[in-house]
């Protein structure tokens, strides 16, 4: 097969999307919107190939090659597949998430780093796999030509951490995709009254303690409203169970599990308000698509998640349940308030772009291949 190094002149870019149909929430939402704001307007010097899994079924984009590995488990498709692949296509620039052969590597490889929670937040992973994160992907990170990461707060991270300096990484924020937007004029409003949460659940996501504040919340407030989880399982959820437990939710508490886009962006434009109190953010998609939506937010004042919310949400300090719930009662018993912040949502999620994050991703390619030199 001929290698994709040398179609017309272009410079090659060959990118890991073996996340796309998998549900890997966060990866899989960066590398599908960046491949879609190719499809809207590709560059002419470069050729874009996407790397996918054999059981993908989900859109092709015309604009971009697509290629399929054997699905044989994470470490034959990251140490086997996709190294043998590279050896073939030859691509000018490897554009992997977190993982590529540390021994031996593809010279040329931009790696994706979107946080280090598995170093910061060890406390938050299943026993032995925040140190294997720690230990394999620092070894990726070490052996990359570059590193790119999502928010000024992880680039900070990777100096602080491990010792990687601005000529080593760079920080381009992420965005919302175009279908998170607000009700149209001719939407219905189902008349349920509901604080959201949307995200997996996991001990760094510290929805347990959004059950708690939720549970004195609605201690003070007439009529009432639930709690509604939209997110799949992840791992170590036995604190949700317990908090639900000694809260007695059963009758205000709601899990969706994992739902589509469309039903997704319904919840957040239904919602009286969207509280997102996460411990540690690499960027966090949903303080930015609640915006999108329309929802006011209420979300955490620690990591990343200022950069992305600016001074459209309340922030709260996670770690405390009175300010949580604090700012729950405010936001749902004053409408005045929540058409302030939908209005200041609206803007804050306006200033992030796909189509931007494209172009600044390109300059990146440029930079690192030579391409219009």
């Amino acid at each position: 097969m001929k290698s994709i190094a040398a179609e017309g002149g272009k410079k090659s870019i060959l990118i890991d999307a073996t996340c796309l149909g998998r549900r890997k929430t966060g990866n899989e939402t960066y590398v599908r919107a960046l491949l879609q704001a190719w499809s809207r307007c590709p560059e002419s010097d470069l050729e874009i190939t996407a790397v996918v899994h054999p059981e993908y079924q989900g859109q092709e984009y015309p604009a971009i090659r697509w290629l399929r590995i054997p699905n044989r488990g994470f470490f034959s498709r990251q140490f086997v597949s996709l190294p043998a692949l590279l050896r073939r296509e030859r691509p000018d620039l490897y554009h992997a998430t977190y993982w590529t052969r540390f021994w031996n590597p593809y010279p040329r490889t931009l790696l994706l780093i979107h946080d280090l929670s598995f170093v910061s937040f060890p406390q938050g992973f299943r026993p032995g796999e925040a140190w294997f994160y720690r230990t394999v992907v620092r070894a990726c990170a070490r052996t990359a030509a570059h590193i790119l990461t999502v928010s000024g707060f992880s680039a900070r991270e990777l100096r602080d951490r491990w010792g990687f300096g601005p000529e080593k990484v760079t920080a381009i924020p992420e965005a919302v995709e175009a279908h998170f937007r607000p009700a149209g004029p001719d939407w219905i409003p189902s008349g349920e009254r509901y604080v959201l949460y949307v995200g997996n659940l996991h001990p760094r996501k510290n929805v347990a303690k959004l059950i708690e504040a939720c549970h004195r919340a609605r201690q003070g407030e007439a009529g009432g409203w639930k709690l509604r989880i939209v997110g799949q399982k992840a791992w170590m959820t036995g604190d949700v169970a317990a908090a639900a437990r000694r809260c007695g939710a059963e009758s205000w508490l709601e899990f969706t599990g994992y739902v589509g886009t469309e039903e997704l962006v319904r919840h957040y434009q239904g919602a009286l308000v969207t509280c997102y109190p996460s411990l540690y953010e690499g960027f966090g998609f949903p303080v930015l698509e609640a915006m999108a939506c329309g929802s006011p937010v209420v979300t955490s004042s620690t990591t990343s998640i200022p950069e992305v919310a600016g001074t459209a949400a309340l922030l709260v300090d996670p770690q405390s349940t009175q300010q949580i719930a604090e700012a729950l009662v405010r936001v749902a018993s004053q409408e005045k308030l929540r058409g302030e912040m939908r209005a200041q949502g609206l803007a804050q999620a306006a200033r992030f772009s796909w189509d931007r994050t494209l172009q600044e991703t390109c300059r990146l390619y440029r930079r690192m291949t030579g391409a219009g030199s």
